[in-house]
């Protein structure tokens, strides 16, 4: 990771040299860490992409949805390096959504697929080319090798992208709103991620959101309970450091959430390192201890395309639907006074009876996966609108519910 400079954090050291006599090194530290200090998310850099780890990851199995079986196996994303970690970040995200979502919002040729076997299992999943650089030892000399290959690698077709709008020109450092700037740009030219397609929420500190640590916490957490992953900017300090200042700044892939342990897990977009861990904990030599913000993509609103990243022969491959491993991700629609429709993008369709249960207040009984309620103990009189046990994810769910979902070859 890259240390970057700040000129107020530059003064206040002066500051405390200059008044040790008077100033005790304890309160200068409390004072800086009540400023707002938004470091860009530039971590990046390690020599070895694909050092995978000695351990054979879990069947896809154990884990409990499709995003979990994906990122915690994804190793191919894009060379991290000179501080490219908030494009690595965005890479991961829109391959996962090419592959379990709609093969046409990354190109062909950038794809990386994954080779699996009669049970459907697999050790490593789809991704995006992500061969090393040839020239790596200055920040120029690893920008000008990676445009030059931006019409083979995806990773480097996000910086070209980031070039064309000057966010290239001191470093490779960005912010979300930057970071969203890129992604819509991309959306311009490749019609799967409009603005028709895609919806997105951003929360930025470093552009003026005034969200708290526990309103952002929150939000992530009801994502990750969606299935739906989340671009993240940490912050932290270097581990040891004396007046633990936040200098550094990442950017990382919220995929899972352990209500237990009240942890939020992510990506750290190391290849086979740090795939599941802590967003807040320590990393690299860092203790990430503060989130300035996150970007939510979605593509919910589009069609449902097969990909082929999944691959079982030379002539057999399979979309991510069509594994045995595929978990649904149940959608309800059809309420009616006995029955709803249970259904998943990937051609799943089932009508099943409402199991109710007494809401608290005894009025009414609720379906408990559809939400539909009814009158208790007056027959089956269904009263307008939904009761939601967890109002934030029922609010994100029904956004997604708006549209059908098509499935095309």
């Amino acid at each position: 990771m890259k240390r970057f400079k700040f000129g107020i954090f530059t003064l206040c050291m002066v500051y405390v040299v200059l008044m040790a006599f008077s100033v005790c090194v304890e309160s200068v530290s409390d004072m800086l860490r009540t400023q707002e200090h938004f470091n860009h998310m530039n971590c990046g850099g390690f020599e070895e992409i694909n050092d995978y780890l000695d351990d054979v990851p879990p069947h896809p199995n154990d884990y409990k949805n499709f995003v979990n079986q994906y990122f915690r196996n994804l190793t191919y994303h894009g060379y991290n390096a000179h501080g490219s970690c908030a494009y690595i970040a965005l890479g991961m995200v829109l391959s996962y959504f090419d592959t379990y979502w709609n093969d046409k919002i990354i190109p062909e040729q950038y794809d990386k697929t994954a080779s699996i076997d009669g049970t459907h299992s697999y050790d490593l999943s789809p991704g995006i080319e992500d061969t090393a650089p040839s020239s790596n030892s200055s920040y120029s000399e690893y920008l000008n090798d990676m445009l030059g290959k931006k019409s083979s690698n995806f990773h480097a077709y996000l910086l070209s992208i980031g070039s064309s709008l000057g966010y290239t020109n001191d470093g490779l450092g960005l912010y979300l709103y930057q970071l969203y700037e890129i992604f819509k740009k991309y959306g311009n030219v490749n019609d799967a991620v409009s603005g028709d397609n895609f919806t997105y929420i951003l929360e930025d500190r470093a552009k003026g959101s005034t969200a708290s640590q526990d309103d952002m916490k929150k939000s992530i957490k009801t994502y990750m309970k969606l299935g739906i992953p989340v671009m993240v900017h940490i912050q932290g300090y270097r581990k040891g450091s004396l007046l633990r200042v936040n200098t550094d700044g990442h950017a990382i892939v919220a995929y899972d959430y352990d209500e237990e342990t009240d942890t939020i897990y992510g990506h750290f977009g190391y290849g086979a390192e740090f795939m599941h861990q802590n967003i807040l904990s320590e990393v690299k030599g860092v203790v990430f201890d503060d989130i300035v913000g996150y970007l939510v993509i979605n593509p919910f609103r589009s069609e449902h395309y097969h990909s082929n990243n999944y691959v079982m022969s030379a002539y057999q491959t399979l979309c991510a639907c069509q594994l045995v491993t595929h978990e649904h991700k149940l959608h309800y629609k059809d309420k009616l006074a006995n029955s709803h429709t249970a259904y998943c993008y990937c051609e799943y369709s089932q009508v099943e009876s409402h199991t109710f249960l007494p809401e608290p207040s005894g009025r009414f009984d609720i379906c408990t996966k559809c939400n539909y309620r009814k009158k208790s103990g007056g027959g089956l009189v269904p009263i307008p609108g939904e009761f939601s046990i967890d109002e934030e994810v029922e609010k994100m769910q029904k956004e997604m519910d708006q549209t059908e979902y098509i499935v095309a070859a």
